[in-house]
């Protein structure tokens, strides 16, 4: 008579289980804006101050096209200028993104 062998695998959990009463933490999730600010990163877990990098977005785009109909010679002023940009947040460590602040 052969003798049969079980083999048991356990895959380890999707998530770890906390100790919150059944409930799961979610740190919240900062409001960026203009400036740089003090964040936690989530890539390196480093407490820094971000990095922003301005960028043309729908806000700038949006201005420009609508110069262009009231005032042509101020069509790049929507581009050049820094009122219209939206802003992206990077990480001063690792330059992960953390995130970005919107005009529109």
């Amino acid at each position: 008579m052969q003798q049969q062998t079980t083999i048991v695998v356990q895959q380890p959990p999707a998530y770890t289980q906390m100790d919150t009463g059944g409930y799961m933490v979610v740190p919240p999730v900062p409001l960026f804006g203009e400036s740089p600010m003090t964040v936690v990163c989530g890539n390196c877990g480093n407490k820094v101050t971000t990095t922003i990098v301005p960028e043309n977005g729908t806000c700038a785009h949006l201005c420009a096209f609508m110069m262009y109909f009231i005032f042509l010679p101020c069509v790049c002023y929507p581009l050049c200028s820094g009122s219209c940009k939206d802003y992206n947040h990077y990480c001063s460590n690792c330059n992960a993104k953390l995130g970005t602040y919107r005009r529109m």
